[in-house]
């Protein structure tokens, strides 16, 4: 499922390649049968065309299913330059190229004086990595036309097929890069004997939402482009949540419920387990055993693997064999579990798969019972006497287990998963279950703890030590070598840009502790040159303390919501989701100790007037021992209360803005 860095990531490989692409036409050759209906017709007009260049007269996907179960879709399109003018075209198809066949476009432009095809292959190139961060398998091939008149228009088809069997489910976005007049979903008759297709619309809504079965086709109309629908706001909700779309389903009319689905996972898992013998990792496991704390050893080799996309796509919820991983030293978060409940095993320490959705703005419960509604696994952990520790589930199937996710490197065994308190997850035991919300005996939240140390001389200088504890900003994931020069000479760019003249001496980044429980830890020491400025009347501000604290914990970088304003004219977009979402919990807490010369004193700290609304609650306390305490809960909110959650987020982006006032008797002291 595509989502925002998605979709700006594809406008900017189309503007790229519109600027560097035109193609060649040939021969004159009949339209498609199925694209004569639309040619004649206008350029469509209306609110949800936007500013769009383009505009498709009529958009099809249809729908198959192939011999051996592999699912087959065919897309069509009749495209017309909107606003009246020349326009070239550039056509985008995203696929993944480990999972499916891509079947080249084939391309035509008709106009008054007749069809021509066009030779895409000509112009096309196919880029990997665009759609997904960190991808192997996630393509994107863009194709490019010359400059289309107004009065002719682009007929275009291609078609993706699945490599493997389909698992049952798929989940269909109606949006595509440009509007769409006329959208048309169809389920081709069945090619394989006793497989049918049926196409669930799901419209979301509070609570459950609603769901309409469609046994032929599905008809939609002035559907927007997909940055019309969901932009740049993090507020927004994903798909799934906030905005229609399409479950293609095989067999009855209901499908299966939680219980079945998450049984069928299960098997993936089991089967994927049961591929190879013991042979594959009991050596490997016998290697923690040794002396006491196993389980958490065994977090800890898995945790340290190297990531390895394999991707999500349909037909591959099936992990590699725990053998592979070992082999490779990699895998993705499924294969990752696999070898951790593997591990696990050979130390008679229970353990089960659990799927969870980890994208920070996936909201609520899923409509309808799909695995496409989950990208991620973790694993729960059945451990005598772990029942109490922060990071145990409280309620649902896994009771007093321990929920562990051996893909994050920042995770800590014992702690609950950053990302996962409050989301709906699918427990793959023996015999299926439910979903259940996560609720640990600690909420789980992105929970960052930044201690800074100031000492400022008469001279005016300031030396400083902070410890940021959790996943500060400031210390990116490539760069997480201990003392290593590249290391520090990040911190000291990142600084050095808000706190100009800082200098950075020491910069170290220590790793998560699974044996002591203790989160990953940052540490920095350094100095800053003329740090006050003189107001007159033994007066100087200090801005430092605030400024530092506030890059440690990320406040710059939380995501603030645009104050958009529409364009007068501007009409209602269909499907618009409304901004009354927050993706992902977040922690914060800071503390700053000033050391001062004898005689000096804080006249005015930072202050904040409390704040302690159902989305924010934040506040600040002390002077020389200053602290703030900030808690932003994830989760839906009403409608309506958007611009005074932007007021309150200003409000502490402001916070870390505002100096400390600083008294000091002797003038000549502070120069």
């Amino acid at each position: 499922m595509r989502g925002r860095s998605t979709i700006l990531t594809v406008l900017l490989a189309v503007a790229l390649f519109a600027a560097a692409f035109t193609s060649a036409t040939a021969a004159r050759a009949a339209a498609p049968e199925w694209a004569k209906p639309y040619l004649g017709q206008p350029t469509p007009e209306g609110a949800f065309v936007g500013d769009s260049e383009w505009v498709a007269l009529y958009s099809e996907i249809e729908l198959a299913v192939r011999p051996a179960g592999r699912l087959q879709r065919t897309y069509r399109q009749v495209l017309a330059p909107a606003g009246a003018k020349a326009r070239s075209l550039v056509l985008s198809v995203a696929y993944d190229a480990v999972l499916q066949e891509l079947k080249a476009p084939e391309g035509w432009i008709s106009g008054p004086h007749g069809t021509r095809r066009l030779k895409l292959d000509e112009s096309t190139i196919d880029l990997p990595g665009l759609l997904s961060a960190g991808s192997t398998s996630q393509r994107l091939m863009l194709a490019g036309t010359e400059q289309l008149k107004p009065e002719e228009r682009a007929i275009l088809e291609w078609e993706v097929s699945d490599r493997e069997p389909f698992l049952g489910g798929d989940v269909l976005w109606p949006f595509d890069v440009y509007p769409a007049a006329q959208l048309v979903v169809r389920a081709a008759p069945a090619l394989s004997a006793g497989i049918q297709l049926r196409l669930l619309w799901v419209q979301p809504g509070e609570g459950k939402g609603t769901v309409a079965l469609h046994e032929k086709e599905l008809v939609l109309h002035e559907l927007p482009a997909l940055a019309a629908v969901h932009g740049d706001d993090p507020w927004l909700a994903t798909p799934l949540d906030s905005l229609p779309h399409i479950v293609i389903r095989i067999g009855q009319e209901d499908g299966p419920q939680w219980p079945a689905l998450a049984a069928e996972a299960a098997a993936l898992f089991r089967d994927a387990l049961a591929a190879e013998s013991r042979d594959g990792w009991a050596p490997a496991a016998a290697g923690f055993t040794a002396g006491g704390g196993a389980a958490q050893k065994m977090a800890a080799f898995v945790q340290s693997l190297a990531y390895r996309d394999i991707a999500w796509g349909e037909g591959a919820y099936r992990p590699e064999p725990p053998g592979e991983t070992l082999r490779t030293r990699s895998a993705d978060c499924k294969g990752k579990a696999l070898l951790l409940q593997a591990l696990l095993s050979e130390a008679a320490v229970q353990s089960v798969p659990v799927l969870c959705q980890a994208d920070p703005a996936y909201q609520g419960e899923p409509i309808v019972a799909t695995l496409r509604a989950f990208n991620h696994v973790v694993l729960a952990i059945r451990l005598p006497g772990a029942e109490t520790w922060p990071g145990a589930l409280v309620d649902g199937p896994g009771k007093d287990w321990l929920l562990f996710d051996p893909t994050d490197p920042l995770a800590v065994f014992g702690l609950p998963p950053a990302n996962l308190e409050g989301r709906a997850c699918l427990w793959l035991g023996a015999q299926g279950s439910g979903l259940f919300p996560v609720h640990t005996r600690q909420p789980g939240c992105r929970r960052i703890e930044v201690a800074l140390a100031i000492d400022v001389a008469c001279s005016g200088e300031a030396r400083f030590g902070l410890k940021a504890v959790g996943n500060s900003p400031l210390a990116e994931p490539e760069l997480r070598k201990g003392d290593a020069k590249p290391f520090r000479q990040h911190i000291q760019q990142a600084l050095g840009q808000v706190l100009p003249g800082a200098g950075v001496e020491e910069a170290s980044f220590h790793g998560p502790d699974q044996q002591s429980r203790n989160p990953a830890w940052l540490e920095i020491h350094g100095t800053i040159p003329r740090a006050l400025l003189a107001l007159g009347g033994g007066l100087f501000t200090f801005t430092s303390p605030t400024v530092l604290v506030g890059q440690a914990l990320g406040v710059p970088a939380l995501g603030y919501r645009r104050d958009t304003v529409p364009e007068k004219g501007d009409g209602p977009i269909a499907w618009k989701a409304e901004p009354r979402f927050q993706g992902e919990s977040i922690c914060l807490q800071g503390e700053v100790a000033l050391s001062l010369p004898a005689g000096w004193s804080v006249a005015a700290s930072p202050e904040l007037r409390p704040i302690g609304a159902p989305w924010l609650t934040a506040r600040t306390t002390g002077s020389s021992e200053w602290k703030v305490a900030m808690e932003i809960p994830r989760g839906r909110f009403e409608a309506g209360t958007e611009q005074q959650r932007l007021a309150d987020l200003n409000a502490v982006a402001a916070l870390f803005r505002q100096p400390f006032l600083l008294e000091i008797p002797d003038p000549a002291c502070g120069q």
